[in-house]
Parts: structure tokens; C-alpha cells; sequence
């Protein structure tokens, strides 16, 4: 397969989509799995209703450079953002848009600085930021393409890997938050 070593528009709008879908298709999964702050079953939902809000808007710029179509999806998720997992989502969106701001496509390495500014974004718009949930995962895997990036300019590969540190993450959560242990 050719490797892809630049993320465009186009791209990135295709990325959305895909995020939407998979938010779509495993919502139940993610009502079931959130117990924090409250188990109110809705989350998935509402990261769902958010991305697609953000899909809206970023698939409607996606012949234009990814500043736009990143600076679409933020403000399509921040106007269609629901719950707390929906602000945090668009909180994300938001910090990355910021760090692509001036950027027609990047490199993996760019990616992955745009990746911790959306986190930062996302821990600084909250008051008080808990360890072992979304920050956390998402922490690990910004901080993973960070690592991975200098030496692998291949979108797919870093992907790859940037997952299956995520997982990990995701799966130490119970140790980093008593609600999560008990549930």
C-alpha cells in the first residue's frame, strides 16, 4: 500500500466521517461504559450528536485546506456539542483547529503537536480535569504520535500504534478512578 504522509482538507474531513461513524455505531457500547461523573447512559449519545454536528459542517468544507475544514468541524461541534462529553469533544476539536490554523496539510509530526494542543484545549476548558477518563486516553495517545513521529512519517503506522497505546490507556482507567473499579 502507498504510505500517507500528508493530511489534507479532504482528509481530514474523511477522518470526521469515519470518527462519526464509528461514534454511531458503538453509542450503545459507550452509554453502557461511562460511570463517571454519573452513570446517566447518555454519552455515547452525545458524542455521536456532537461529531455529527462537527461532520455537518467539515463535509461541507472539504475542498477547502484543512485549516477550514478543521475550523468547520470545531465550530460545528462546539454549536452542536451535547453533555460533557460533547464540550470535551469540541473542546478537542477546537485545540486542533487552533494548531492548524495556518496549515493547508500536515505531517505526522505536526499531528501529533496539533494532537496535544486539542488535549489542552480540552483540560483547560474544564474546571476540574480527572485522570482515568477521556484526557487520560487521549493524553497517551497525543503523547505516543509525539513520541512516534519524528521517525515515522507514515499516517497509517503512526495510527496504528498512537491505538494501541490508547487501548492500553483505556484499559488502566479502572486503576485511576475508584468509580470506574466499582462499576
Amino acid at each position: 500500500f502507498m504510505a500517507v504522509t500528508h493530511l489534507d482538507g479532504r482528509a481530514f474531513a474523511k477522518f470526521v466521517a469515519a470518527g462519526t461513524y464509528f461514534l454511531r455505531k458503538y453509542r450503545g457500547v459507550l452509554n453502557d461504559l461511562n460511570v463517571f461523573p454519573v452513570p446517566d447512559g447518555d454519552t455515547g449519545s452525545n458524542m455521536y450528536l456532537t461529531a455529527r454536528a462537527a461532520l455537518r459542517e467539515a463535509h461541507g468544507a472539504r475542498h477547502q485546506p484543512l485549516s477550514a475544514v478543521a475550523g468547520a468541524a470545531a465550530n460545528g461541534s462546539l454549536l452542536g456539542a451535547r453533555g460533557n462529553s460533547g464540550v470535551i469533544l469540541s473542546q478537542m476539536l477546537r485545540g486542533f483547529a487552533h494548531s492548524v490554523r495556518h496549515r493547508d496539510s500536515i505531517d505526522t509530526f505536526q499531528l501529533s503537536l496539533a494532537m496535544r494542543e486539542a488535549v489542552g484545549a480540552a483540560r483547560a476548558a474544564l474546571t476540574k480535569p480527572v485522570e482515568g477518563t477521556i484526557l487520560t486516553v487521549a493524553g497517551a495517545a497525543a503523547d505516543e504520535a509525539y513520541r512516534l513521529a519524528v521517525r515515522e512519517p507514515d499516517f497509517y503506522r503512526l495510527a496504528n500504534a498512537v491505538l494501541r497505546t490508547a487501548n492500553d490507556a483505556l484499559d488502566r482507567t479502572p486503576e485511576q478512578l475508584p468509580a470506574l473499579k466499582e462499576a
